[in-house]
């Protein structure tokens, strides 16, 4: 079924310095985010609709979206390994009758069209530098430099697939910066091992402001020179120690790749002709957080290609410090990942 939204915006110049330059200044997430699940009917102006999409909240029947145009950088956003945090001017929510925030997209021009001026810079490097990192995978970094234990296959010439699936059990998962937005993902990638900055993910996550130990399953997907946007179900809960199936399925063979929870679409972003087979998978854990954040778990992962399910033909195992990985006993398959964060302080 087609999604029908009908949506009002709200403009926030919101946090900003009272300074002549403050169309540079880099806005943070966090008070953002707040500020959006707080907003009220009357400051918002945003009017409810029937939530066509039963497949995002089964359980509510409304959704608010509420828009701030600004210059954010967000580290909050689940991303590839190697991949840069989104960035853009236009963050966009949408926020259920709970006002849980079951979707979330940043758009418009990003960090590397921006016009350069020192307090810029400077309000960048504050960001970056506004938590100091006790976790060793953390020591000297940031926020939204995510720490992974992963399994990928990066294909060589005349291999590709037409699509991906990854069985997933959280088996322990406690992220105690929660409040803070630190987050941990069990999932996988689909992506390019050329080309521009664009891939598709699905998984499940906890932490991000929700609480501690709860999962929710969710897709996120890039399209080169579109937003970034991620679905996300608070809606639906997960619990540990049970597989739960991801799939993307480049079904079309026209460059569009579907996004599915178990059996359900979700979304299918179109990515271009040029990629209608992937060239690079990933499965694993991505830990968004400056302390230890407890997690371990294992995938089984398969890939589609020549009208069938296969399993992949290769792996390579990656790891940082103080995360964990290895291959599941008495499973050897490639790509299939047994993970943890490890050394809690």
């Amino acid at each position: 079924m087609k999604a029908v939204w009908t949506t009002a915006i709200v403009v926030g110049a919101l946090w900003l310095a009272p300074t002549a330059a403050n169309a540079e200044v880099v806005e943070p997430l966090v008070p953002v985010r707040q500020q959006a699940e707080n907003i009220g009917a009357i400051e918002s102006e945003s009017s409810s609709t029937a939530l066509t999409r039963t497949n995002l909240d089964a359980n509510l029947d409304a959704i608010r979206t509420v828009r701030f145009h600004g210059h954010f950088i967000d580290g909050g956003f689940p991303v590839p390994r190697g991949r840069p945090a989104p960035s853009g001017t236009e963050l966009t929510y949408k926020i259920n009758s709970l006002g849980q925030v079951v979707e979330r997209e940043l758009g418009g021009p990003e960090v590397s069209q921006w016009r350069a001026s020192k307090q810029a810079v400077a309000a960048r490097r504050k960001e970056r530098a506004h938590a100091a990192a006790t976790w060793k995978c953390h020591l000297g970094g940031a926020e939204e430099e995510h720490c992974y234990a992963l399994s990928e296959w990066v294909m060589k010439s005349g291999e590709s697939v037409e699509g991906a699936e990854a069985i997933v059990d959280t088996e322990q998962v406690d992220v105690y910066g929660w409040e803070s937005g630190a987050f941990v993902d069990d999932e996988m990638w689909l992506s390019w091992n050329s080309g521009p900055n664009q891939w598709a993910e699905a998984g499940q996550t906890a932490g991000e402001y929700i609480n501690c130990c709860t999962l929710h399953p969710f897709v996120a997907w890039k399209v080169a020179g579109q937003p970034y946007k991620i679905v996300l179900n608070q809606g639906l809960t997960y619990t540990t120690n049970q597989y739960y199936q991801y799939q993307i399925s480049g079904q079309s063979a026209d460059g569009h790749w579907c996004l599915y929870l178990g059996e359900s679409q979700v979304a299918c972003p179109y990515f271009g002709p040029e990629y209608a087979r992937s060239t690079q998978l990933e499965d694993g854990m991505e830990v968004a957080a400056n302390t230890w954040q407890a997690n371990n778990g294992t995938n089984q992962v398969n890939g589609w290609w020549s009208g069938a399910r296969r399993h992949w033909n290769f792996d390579k195992l990656y790891r940082e410090t103080d995360t964990c990985v290895l291959r599941p006993s008495g499973a050897p398959w490639p790509g299939d990942v047994q993970y943890a964060t490890c050394q809690e302080p």
